[in-house]
């Protein structure tokens, strides 16, 4: 990344740097680290060895370590995600005009949502996370054919809490993709919550009174019960395709859960409903 400026390395680190960001300009490495400069930028004014650490030192070092690994590893994934995403997504809008009607549960920062206005239809964008609707409101502002929601979708219209990701410590935008309403999803923590505003998604698509194109679900391990309510009242026939991103690799039990889900569209011959679609 280029706006890196100093880089620390933890201890017993063999480092082999062949390419070094160019506005790097400090390099922090604990005694004992291998380190072997391959190619040094101009730059760099120099090493710097910290010295020996005591435990409580050691705690801090290693506790700052791993939250910005945390961050690193949460945007490389994000940016992967967002290229598939792409991909994916561009066969399923080819067609689409003024006439279009998009769904966008999860909005977050509003990469599927800009994908969605393109086709020059009408979006509908869900998005419960104070941080992340705030990004989503400055990146867009007052948008023609654009309606933006600070809510969770849900089952019913209530006040629930939601839980944010374990590494989250402020503003780390990167980390609002993780928030979710279940607090037994493996990387939120139960003490990192708010309560926001639910939407029953079920009879909002009733309310708008038109067919809708295409309903993105991707709620962080909500989807279930969503997509239960609107199989069950029979909703799900005023879309024409509805894709979702079901998490049951974050959450203990929920692959059994969508396993019943998958027998449920079997069953009924639902086939515009994709389960796991990236």
């Amino acid at each position: 990344p280029q706006k890196i400026k100093t880089l620390l390395l933890p201890q017993h680190t063999a480092c082999f740097l062949r390419r070094w960001p160019q506005k790097i300009k400090t390099l922090l490495l604990p005694q004992h680290t291998a380190c072997f400069l391959r190619l040094r930028p101009q730059k760099t004014k120099g090493l710097l060895f910290l010295p020996q650490q005591g435990k409580k030192q050691k705690s801090q070092l290693h506790c700052m370590i791993r939250y910005q690994y945390a961050q690193l590893k949460r945007w490389v994934l994000n940016r992967a995600a967002a290229t598939l995403t792409n991909l994916k997504l561009r066969p399923l809008l080819a067609g689409l005009g003024e006439d279009a009607v998009l769904i966008d549960c999860g909005a977050n920062i509003g990469d599927i949502t800009a994908r969605f206005l393109a086709t020059g239809g009408t979006v509908y964008a869900f998005e419960p996370d104070p941080l992340a609707y705030a990004a989503l409101t400055a990146r867009f502002g007052p948008t023609p054919r654009l309606h933006l929601f600070q809510q969770a979708v849900w089952t019913e219209d209530k006040k629930l809490p939601i839980y944010f990701h374990k590494d989250r410590q402020g503003d780390e935008i990167d980390f609002t993709v993780s928030t979710s309403l279940l607090r037994q999803k493996k990387n939120v923590k139960d003490e990192s919550q708010t309560e926001v505003d639910a939407i029953d998604l079920e009879a909002f698509i009733r309310r708008l009174g038109r067919r809708v194109n295409l309903l993105k679900i991707d709620v962080e391990g909500a989807e279930i019960e969503i997509l239960h309510s609107l199989i069950d009242k029979g909703t799900y026939k005023k879309v024409d395709l509805i894709v979702v991103e079901t998490h049951e690799n974050k959450i203990e039990g929920h692959d059994l859960l969508v396993a019943l889900l998958n027998q449920k569209l079997k069953k009924l011959r639902i086939d515009n409903i994709r389960l796991n679609w990236l």
